[in-house]
C-alpha cells in the first residue's frame, strides 16, 4: 500500500469555557478533518500525489486482447483486408513512474495489424514536459463497390482488353466488373517539448508533426460527364515545425504573457496527376483517356506574435500573423487529347505564391454577477502572387478556345461575433448573439458577400429536476454582384455556391427531465431551413430535421438500461440548364433515416466482481431522387441489425477478463448496381447490392500495476 504524506496545517483554534468555539480558516478546517478521519477505514491503495519527494513508485495496467471473426464480409468493421474468417490480437499498456525527478509515463493502445496508437513523456521538476506519440491507423470501406479499371488504386487506370465501349451501359458487357475495397492509411508522429524557466520568466515551446497518408480512396473526373467516380490514389506525406516562446509581465495591476511563434510545413506527394482511359465512346476523335491533376507539393511559412492580458474584469486577447506559401510544379495539359495542340500549356515548373496575413482580438468582460459581454474581431487575407500565363482552353476535349489568362484569387475576410450572456436568476440563463461576415475577392473574377446573424438562447432549469434549452437563429447572407463573372465557357446563370445570396433558419430545442433518482427522461429537436433566394442555375433549397427520444432508467442499484429513437429527414433541390438560357431540369432529393439503441447492464452479480452488459442498434434508411429529364431514379433503401453482448468479471483487483460478442445483419439495395439496373452512361461508385450477416468474438485480460 501506497502512503501519501500530507502537509500538517497550523492554525490558531480558541476555546472557551463550557463550549468549544472554534474560530477557524477553511484551510485549517481541511487539516482538522483530515487529522481526525478514521484511516483505517479508508482505502489508500490507488490515491496518488503529483510529486512525492522521498519516495517512488510505479502505476498502470496491461491488457492483452484477441478476437476471432467469421464470413468475408467481416472486413465492414473489423477494418481488416483478411477475407473470410480470421483471429485478430491487440495490446493495451499504460505505465507511470514516479520519482524524485518528477514522473515518466508510456501508454499503447490498439497495438494490432491495422491500428496502433503508442506515447511516451516525462515531466521533470526541472520545469520540462517533452512527449512523442504515434499513431497508426487502417480503414477499410466501401466493400464490394465495382470498378471497370483492372488496376485500380494506380495513378493510370486501364480497361480490360476486351472492354468494348459503348454509348450507354445498357450496351455494355459488364462481366469485366470487378469488386474492390477501398483503404485508407494515416501513419501520424508528434513530438513535443515545452520548458519554463521560471513563473515569471520565460516558457519555450518547440513541437514536429508528421502525416504519411497511403490509400486507395474514390476521386470525381469525368469526360464529358461520361465518368463520375474514380478508384483513385494518395501515397504523400506533411511534415510540420513549430517553434515559440512567451514571456509573462505584470503592468499595474494586471498580468498577461507575451509571446512569438514560427510555424513551417512541407507537402510531398509521389504523383503529380491521375489519368483513365475513357469506359464510354468518345464520340469525340482523340478523347479516349482523361487527365485530372493531383495537389502540388508546397511549402508555408508563418510568424505569429501574441499575448493576453486580464485586468480586474477585462481579459484581452491578441495575435497577429504574416505567413507565405509557395510551389513550383508542372502545369498540366489543359486536354488530354494528344490531337489537339495549344498553345503555352504544359509548362515543366509553375510558380505559385500566396501570401497570408491574420489578426485576431479578443475582449471578455464581467460587468457583474449576472452580465457578461465578450466581443471578437477577426482578419484574413489572402493575396496570389502566383505567375500568369497565357492559354488556349479547350472544352469538352473538342473545341479549342480564345487565349486567356490563368484565374488568379485573392480575398478578404473580416469576421465580428458580439456576445451578452444575462444570468437573469440563478435558475435561468439567457445569450444574445450577433455575427458579421464580410468575404470579397479582390483580384481576378471579383465578388463580395456580407452575412448578419442573430441567434437568441434560453437555458432554464425549472425544478430540481426538470431542464430545458432553447437556441434561435437568423442568417441572411447577401452578394454585391449577383452573376459573379464566371468564368468562359460557363452559364451565366450560375451562382458561386460560397457566395450566392442565401437566408438561413435553425432552431433548437432540448429538454432533460430526471423523473426519479434513477430515471432521467431527455428529447431533442432541431430544424435548419436554407433558402437560395436568387440562384437559378445550382443548389436553391435545403432542409435537416432531427428528433429524438431517450430514457435512461436504473431500475436497481445493479440492473440500468437506455432506450433511444431518433429520427433524421435531409431534402435539397437544384436545377440545371442544358441552353445557359433557362433552367431546363430540376432535382429533388428526399433521405430519412431511423435509428433505435437500447441498451442493458448489470453489474451486481458475485459480489459486484461480474458485470453484464446487451446492446442493440437498428439502423433504417431510404433515399428517393426525382429529376424532371429524363425521370426519377429506384428509392435506396438499408437495414442493419446490431448486437453487442458483453461481460467483464474482476478475478482479483488486480486480474480482470473481459469477453466480447458482436453480431451485425445488412441488407441494402442500390439503383447504382450495374448488373441489375443500368444508369445510362454512368459508371457507379457505390457499394453493389450485398447483404451480409457476420459475427465476432473477443476475449481480453488486463493486469492492474499498483
Amino acid at each position: 500500500m501506497r502512503i501519501i504524506k500530507f502537509r500538517p496545517l497550523v492554525s490558531a483554534i480558541a476555546l472557551a469555557s463550557g463550549s468549544a468555539a472554534v474560530a477557524v480558516s477553511p484551510a485549517a478546517m481541511a487539516g482538522y478533518g483530515l487529522k481526525n478521519v478514521d484511516m483505517a477505514n479508508v482505502d489508500t491503495s490507488r490515491w496518488a500525489c503529483k510529486y512525492c519527494p522521498d519516495e517512488s513508485s510505479t502505476a498502470g495496467h496491461v491488457a492483452v486482447g484477441v478476437g476471432y471473426s467469421d464470413e468475408d464480409a467481416s472486413a465492414r468493421f473489423k477494418n481488416s483486408p483478411a477475407e473470410g474468417d480470421g483471429v485478430q490480437g491487440d495490446v493495451d499498456a499504460a505505465v507511470r513512474n514516479y520519482g524524485d525527478y518528477g514522473q515518466s509515463r508510456v501508454s499503447a493502445y490498439q497495438l494490432g495489424l491495422d491500428n496502433a496508437s503508442a506515447e511516451a513523456g516525462v515531466s521533470l521538476n526541472i520545469g520540462l514536459d517533452a512527449s512523442v506519440d504515434y499513431s497508426r491507423s487502417k480503414l477499410y470501406s466501401d466493400e464490394g463497390a465495382r470498378t471497370a479499371f483492372v488496376n485500380p488504386g494506380s495513378d493510370a487506370l486501364a480497361l480490360p482488353s476486351g472492354w468494348t465501349t459503348q454509348s450507354s451501359t445498357d450496351a455494355m458487357d459488364l462481366s469485366a466488373m470487378q469488386d474492390i475495397t477501398s483503404f485508407k492509411k494515416r501513419d501520424n508522429l508528434t513530438a513535443t517539448a515545452k520548458q519554463v524557466f521560471g513563473e515569471d520568466i520565460l516558457q519555450a515551446s518547440a513541437k514536429y508533426r508528421r502525416v504519411n497518408r497511403v490509400s486507395d480512396d474514390w476521386r470525381s473526373g469525368s469526360i464529358l460527364n461520361d465518368v463520375t467516380a474514380l478508384p483513385g490514389s494518395r501515397d504523400d506525406s506533411i511534415e510540420e515545425f513549430t517553434l515559440g516562446g512567451a514571456v509573462p509581465f505584470t503592468v499595474y495591476s494586471g498580468a498577461g504573457s507575451v509571446g512569438v511563434e514560427f510555424f513551417e510545413s512541407r507537402y510531398e506527394s509521389e504523383s503529380q496527376s491521375q489519368s483513365w482511359q475513357n469506359p464510354f465512346a468518345a464520340g469525340i476523335a482523340g478523347a479516349d483517356k482523361g487527365r485530372m491533376a493531383a495537389e502540388p507539393e508546397n511549402t508555408f511559412q508563418q510568424w505569429r506574435l501574441f499575448g493576453d492580458y486580464a485586468v480586474d474584469a477585462h481579459r484581452f486577447l491578441l495575435s497577429a500573423s504574416q505567413g507565405k506559401g509557395e510551389q513550383d510544379q508542372a502545369y498540366l495539359p489543359y486536354t488530354s487529347n494528344e490531337q489537339l495542340t495549344t498553345s503555352a500549356l504544359p509548362k515543366t515548373n509553375y510558380e505559385g505564391e500566396v501570401e497570408t496575413s491574420n489578426f485576431r482580438l479578443g475582449w471578455n468582460y464581467l460587468i457583474n454577477s449576472q452580465f457578461r459581454l465578450s466581443a471578437n474581431y477577426r482578419f484574413d487575407e489572402r493575396v496570389n502572387d502566383s505567375e500568369v500565363m497565357t492559354y488556349q482552353p479547350v472544352m469538352t476535349d473538342s473545341i479549342i478556345k480564345g487565349a486567356i489568362d490563368n484565374t488568379i484569387y485573392s480575398h478578404e475576410k473580416n469576421v465580428f461575433d458580439l456576445a451578452l450572456e444575462w444570468r437573469w436568476r440563478p435558475s435561468s440563463r439567457f445569450f444574445y448573439e450577433y455575427a458579421y461576415e464580410g468575404f470579397e475577392r479582390t483580384s481576378d473574377n471579383p465578388g463580395e458577400a456580407k452575412t448578419h446573424e442573430l441567434a437568441f438562447g434560453w437555458r432554464e432549469r425549472w425544478t430540481r429536476s426538470v431542464t430545458s434549452e432553447l437556441a434561435i437563429s437568423v442568417a441572411e447572407r447577401n452578394s454585391d454582384e449577383p452573376d459573379m463573372m464566371p468564368e468562359t465557357g460557363e452559364n451565366p446563370y450560375f451562382r458561386d455556391f460560397t457566395l450566392a445570396d442565401r437566408i438561413r433558419n435553425k432552431v433548437s430545442m432540448d429538454i432533460a427531465w430526471q423523473y426519479t433518482d434513477g430515471a432521467q427522461l431527455r428529447a431533442e429537436a432541431s430544424y435548419l431551413d436554407d433558402d437560395y433566394e436568387n440562384t437559378v442555375i445550382g443548389v436553391t433549397a435545403g432542409a435537416e430535421a432531427d428528433v429524438s427520444l431517450g430514457m435512461d432508467w436504473q431500475l436497481t442499484q445493479s440492473l440500468g438500461t437506455s432506450l433511444t429513437w431518433q429520427r433524421s429527414w435531409y431534402s435539397w433541390e437544384m436545377h440545371g440548364s442544358s441552353q445557359q438560357t433557362i433552367p431546363t431540369w430540376q432535382s429533388k432529393q428526399h433521405d430519412n433515416a431511423d435509428a433505435i439503441i437500447l441498451g442493458l447492464n448489470h453489474a451486481g452479480f458475485l459480489q459486484d466482481k461480474l458485470h453484464l452488459g446487451l446492446d442493440y442498434v437498428f439502423v433504417t434508411a431510404s433515399g428517393k431522387t426525382n429529376v424532371s429529364v429524363p425521370g426519377g431514379y429506384e428509392k435506396l433503401t438499408s437495414d442493419s441489425h446490431t448486437v453487442q453482448a458483453y461481460m467483464n468479471y474482476s478475478v482479483t483487483p488486480q486480474w480482470n477478463v473481459r469477453l466480447e460478442a458482436l453480431f451485425e445483419h445488412f441488407d441494402e439495395s442500390d439503383w447504382q448496381t450495374i448488373d441489375v439496373d443500368t444508369v445510362p452512361s454512368v459508371l457507379a461508385s457505390g457499394a453493389k447490392d450485398e447483404d451480409y450477416q457476420d459475427w465476432l468474438v473477443g476475449m481480453k485480460i488486463s493486469y492492474l500495476i499498483k
